[in-house]
């Protein structure tokens, strides 16, 4: 993702790109907004922390309904809700993220990797699996 901030000489955030002015057409450059707790820092702490790779962007939360294929059954497609997402460390380098599930059938995990493969975030991607699966036979 591309930055919106930057520091400036004394090390405080500012936008990087100015913006135009909807009224009077002029180019806007933002003052920085002085201070820790201001939108501009804490903008710049995220973006800082997303470089570093410290920031992980999760596809789901919980409560959200994901949705699995149960094939050659009646109602093929299942919708379970997130019960929990945990996060765990491998040898300080394999980070594995699994999501807790909870449906009509009972309990189960998926990882990272099975979304879009096992398991779908709208019923219309579980849809559309499941016609591209019926029409590979």
């Amino acid at each position: 993702m591309e930055r919106l901030t930057t520091r400036n000489i004394a090390g405080v955030a500012v936008y990087k790109n100015p913006f135009e002015c909807e009224r009077c057409g002029e180019t806007i450059w933002r003052l920085p907004d002085y201070g820790n707790g201001s939108p501009t820092e804490k903008l710049s702490a995220y973006e800082d922390a997303e470089e570093q790779g410290l920031l992980l962007q999760l596809p789901c939360k919980v409560g959200d309904k994901l949705y699995r294929i149960t094939p050659y059954v009646k109602e093929p497609i299942i919708t379970t809700h997130v019960l929990q997402i945990n996060i765990k460390q491998f040898f300080n380098e394999k980070i594995i993220v699994r999501i807790d599930v909870m449906d009509k059938m009972g309990e189960s995990c998926y990882f990272l990797d099975d979304i879009g493969k096992k398991v779908f975030l709208s019923r219309a991607e579980a849809e559309a699996k499941l016609k591209e699966m019926e029409g590979a036979e």
